[in-house]
């Protein structure tokens, strides 16, 4: 009799400890489940910061002092003595479009219009901003204007570096534009210098003639 009391002891004993195991790990999976919900909800019910907000924050980082215009959705910054132009789509988009607005100018009558067109369309072809090139006003003088569409988002590790990277290409881009320029410029005047007159003999041609019939006679 005792010893079937002490198996029955043992065998509760042992049930209760194997309820309580289980027990404790549905707690802890319950507190894990419930935290997990909380973060998601917090996550959703916090309103993340704006295309235009993150570029704000990102360009006084660079210790820039941007202009916002909320009205006009978009805000304007001086970047390396340059002057800049961010315009947004709407709160919900996270592209921005950069311009760098008039940065120089050439007059319709200016003989290197031609190879200027061409540099530009080569830069195009290799950079990311665009040079864009307007009509003519009514000076005859075109204005050269960069445009760059770009994508910022909040979780974006380093919004910083990408946006200085960004910002400096746009110089890099019209370096290369006059560098190109001059290239062109020089290929052109030496075709033309090694160019020889239709239907006229060079000095060199008539000293060689006349050395020909000496040497004959």
């Amino acid at each position: 009799m005792e010893l079937f009391l002490i198996c029955m002891s043992v065998l509760v004993l042992f049930i209760y400890i194997r309820y309580r195991k289980l027990t404790q790990r549905e707690e802890e999976e319950n507190k894990q489940n419930s935290m997990q919900n909380s973060m998601q909800n917090s996550m959703q019910n916090e309103e993340a910061p704006t295309t235009s907000q993150i570029v704000f924050g990102t360009l006084q980082s660079l210790g820039c002092q941007p202009e916002l215009n909320q009205d006009e959705n978009n805000l304007f910054v001086s970047y390396q003595g340059e002057r800049f132009l961010f315009e947004f789509a709407d709160s919900q988009s996270r592209y921005a479009r950069i311009w760098e607005l008039c940065w120089g100018v050439i007059k319709t009558d200016d003989p290197n219009i031609e190879l200027v067109k061409e540099s530009v369309n080569l830069t195009n072809y290799n950079y990311g901003p665009t040079i864009l090139m307007t009509a003519p006003d009514e000076n005859n003088v075109v204005s050269f204007h960069s445009r760059y569409d770009i994508m910022i988002h909040p979780a974006c590790p380093d919004n910083d570096q990408y946006l200085k990277s960004v910002l400096d290409v746009f110089f890099d881009a019209k370096h290369a534009m006059r560098s190109n320029s001059q290239l062109l410029s020089e290929e052109q005047a030496a075709k033309l210098k090694n160019r020889r007159p239709v239907g006229f003999v060079t000095t060199v041609e008539s000293n060689e003639t006349e050395n020909k019939d000496t040497i004959t006679n």
